[in-house]
Order: structure tokens, then sequence, then C-alpha cells
């Protein structure tokens, strides 16, 4: 069992048993992704947006979505003034290391 994050808990201590074990098996995947999403932007000159992200590290945009929040409250990426085009024609946001 890894240690909960205290900052940022992926189930409430109020929460069922049943959500805390959910939470835990989403732990590993979660730093995986973060890791992936992580060296990507550190190999990305120009920072990107989720869709970039996820294109680039292998991973659904839906998966980086979820982890980008998460990492700027650690450190690990940063959100920028700048906006790019997504495939649908949308401004989304550009991020970096």
């Amino acid at each position: 069992m890894t240690q909960p994050d205290l900052f940022d808990p992926r189930a409430k201590n109020d929460d069922p048993v049943t959500s805390h074990m959910a939470a835990d098996s989403v732990d590993d995947l979660a730093a995986a992704h973060m890791n992936k999403i992580e060296q990507w932007l550190l190999s990305a000159k120009y920072g990107g947006t989720i869709y970039e992200i996820g294109a680039g590290a292998g991973l659904d945009h839906v998966a980086v979505a979820r982890r980008m929040i998460e990492m700027e409250r650690r450190g690990r990426a940063v959100r920028t003034d700048e906006k790019r085009l997504t495939p649908s024609k949308r401004k989304a946001q550009v991020w970096t290391s």
C-alpha cells in the first residue's frame, strides 16, 4: 500500500473502504502517467496542450488532463498564458515543465 498524499487525497476519510481501495489502486498508474508527462514536457521546446502531450507521451488526452492540475500543484508542470487549437478547433491551455 502506498502512502496517501495529504495534499491531494483521492479518497476522503469518511469514504467507504472500497473508495480507499480504488484510490490506492490508482496511485501507481497516476505516478507512471505523471512521469511520462513530465519526461515529454522536459523534452518539448515549446510545451504542449493535453492533446500534444498525450500524443507525444503515448497517453490519451483525458489521462493527461486528469494529471495536469496535480502536477502543477507539485511543481512538475507550469501553466502558460499561451493557448493553441485542439483537433476540434477549440483553444486549449499550453503546459511546460
